[in-house]
């Protein structure tokens, strides 16, 4: 793995192996592991990928350098929960993608962003795999990643600002995000007040205590937030 561009860490990561013969790869070598009666350690470093095992708690078992390098500054996360080291909404994908296999579901491939062990933000692409042939609960869940890019700082730290006033939004109890919703649609104070079953001043209080918790000033700050948040895929324009 390396950069097509100078600097540390890389603004554009590039593999040599291509990420379908690797995930292969990946799985016939840890099977073959398992085969040999998992005496020996099980040595991942050889892959390009970031790649870590989890145990049915959802808990880091195994990892590579590559993991390492990506998430945790070199650091080892073995015996952590995944989530512990998250951004929520980081952590969320994580939970709900782990439970759908602990569930039955075999793989997931999924297209995300991902925060790197320096803060910036990067775009990933994650597989998935419930590793049903392991009859050992530690070695449940197969992850391996890879970065697309890694978005400069200030697209990082714009991105990063995004997905907190997201995570406030989703906060939001649904007569808020209804409000919210009628503001983008263009409607007025009494047309949302109807659709609610308010009265208008309770609209006006609540928009006044979303805008206080968002850091606004001005009612369409409330519209041009909905607006970025959906041009970036943050939120479904149904939220």
């Amino acid at each position: 793995m390396h950069d097509s561009q100078s600097g540390d860490p890389p603004q554009v990561w590039e593999y040599q192996t291509p990420m379908e013969e690797e995930k292969a790869e990946v799985v016939s070598f840890i099977l073959r592991w398992n085969a040999r009666g998992r005496t020996e350690p099980l040595d991942l470093d050889r892959f390009e990928s970031s790649i870590v095992l989890k145990n049915t708690q959802r808990m880091i078992t195994c990892e590579n350098e590559a993991f390492r390098r990506l998430t945790a500054a070199g650091q080892s996360s073995v015996g952590l929960a995944t989530d512990s080291y998250m951004a929520t909404n980081f952590a969320k994908l994580s939970r709900d993608s782990d439970s759908m296999l602990l569930d039955g579901v075999n793989n997931l491939e999924l297209e995300h962003l991902w925060s790197v062990a320096d803060g910036r933000t990067a775009t990933m692409t994650t597989y998935k795999r419930r590793m049903h042939e392991i009859k050992d609960p530690r070695y449940a869940i197969l992850v391996i990643g890879r970065v697309s890019s890694v978005m400069d700082r200030a697209e990082s730290d714009y991105r990063r600002t995004l997905t907190e006033v997201r995570e406030l939004l989703v906060q939001l109890d649904e007569v808020d995000r209804s409000i919210c919703r009628g503001y983008a649609r263009g409607d007025t104070t009494k047309e949302i007040a109807s659709s609610v079953g308010r009265t208008t001043r309770a609209v006006e209080l609540r928009r006044q205590k979303i805008m206080d918790l968002m850091g606004f000033d001005r009612p369409i700050e409330i519209v041009k937030m909905l607006v970025r948040l959906e041009e970036n895929g943050l939120i479904s324009e149904h939220f």
